[in-house]
């Protein structure tokens, strides 16, 4: 299955879109904040949320790509 990941922000508010290729009409929000909830994360906190959610996203459409590489499950609120 190809496809593709589109981050963005978009009227005050933070996206992260998968795409199922060729077809666009499979778009699907797998992240939508707005930009305050976002921020209410510490940095690392937000940094680790977001790389792990692109890291998912890209090892589902691109299976294999990672080898053995496994994306580590979300840590606790608060422990990043």
């Amino acid at each position: 299955m190809a496809g593709k990941v589109l981050i963005s922000i978009e009227n005050n508010a933070f996206h992260i879109t998968r795409t199922v290729l060729p077809a666009a009409k499979n778009d699907f929000l797998i992240v939508g904040l707005t930009l305050d909830e976002l921020k209410a994360y510490a940095p690392l906190d937000a940094a680790y949320r977001v790389g792990g959610s692109v890291l998912t996203l890209l090892a589902q459409i691109h299976p294999g790509a990672f080898g053995t590489w496994k994306v580590p499950p979300p840590l606790p609120d608060g422990d990043a």
